[in-house]
């Protein structure tokens, strides 16, 4: 069984500074990991982040690409091959934060409901829950470096396509959070 194959799955960031690395586990037993791919440098100057999710064994299941633009955050989703499965954006409304899958295909799109900035939401599609996602405490020492750990709950499907976007949902929010998070704490120092 691999990463896709998983039934409940935790998300335990391991750096936080100037990478959103992570590493995914199964019953205690790490299965997968996200690392931050590129170097500062092209970050700092604008150039897109991308981030890598693979088996433990080195493995490719998912390439998420925060792409640079000037207003909604927008990421795309690639599969192994590096087919694109579909982009994920930010939308803002009136008073309310939400997020579209646009998927590359005729497939079907999804929804998040709940409290997605507090983590603690649902993923479905077509009404019907795909997935469950909570925050967990990740220790002392982990929560003031910034560090976050994710239970990610999947329901039953064979669709490996649509576990990859469920993947790469949870790492789009967070890095949604994330930017939110400085934007803040940038604007409460000035």
């Amino acid at each position: 069984m691999g990463l896709i194959d998983a039934r409940e799955l935790v998300l335990d960031q391991v750096t936080s500074l100037f990478k959103n690395d992570f590493e995914i586990f199964e019953n205690n037993e790490v299965v997968g990991r996200i690392t931050t791919q590129g170097g500062l440098g092209s970050r700092l100057l604008m150039g897109n982040r991308e981030f890598l999710v693979t088996e433990l064994d080195g493995a490719p299941v998912l390439r998420l690409v925060d792409v640079v633009n000037f207003g909604r955050d927008t990421y795309e989703l690639h599969d192994a091959s590096g087919a694109l499965l579909g982009t994920l954006r930010r939308e803002v409304s009136f008073l309310r934060k939400r997020i579209t899958f646009l998927p590359a295909d005729a497939g079907d799109g999804l929804e998040v409901q709940g409290n997605f900035w507090g983590y603690d939401y649902q993923i479905l599609v077509r009404n019907e829950p795909m997935a469950t996602v909570s925050q967990k405490w990740a220790g002392l020492g982990r929560a003031l470096l910034g560090g976050q750990r994710y239970t990610v709950s999947l329901a039953h499907t064979s669709d490996p396509r649509l576990r990859q976007v469920i993947l790469g949902v949870v790492i789009a929010i967070d890095l949604m959070k994330a930017k939110d998070q400085r934007s803040a704490a940038s604007s409460s120092s000035s």
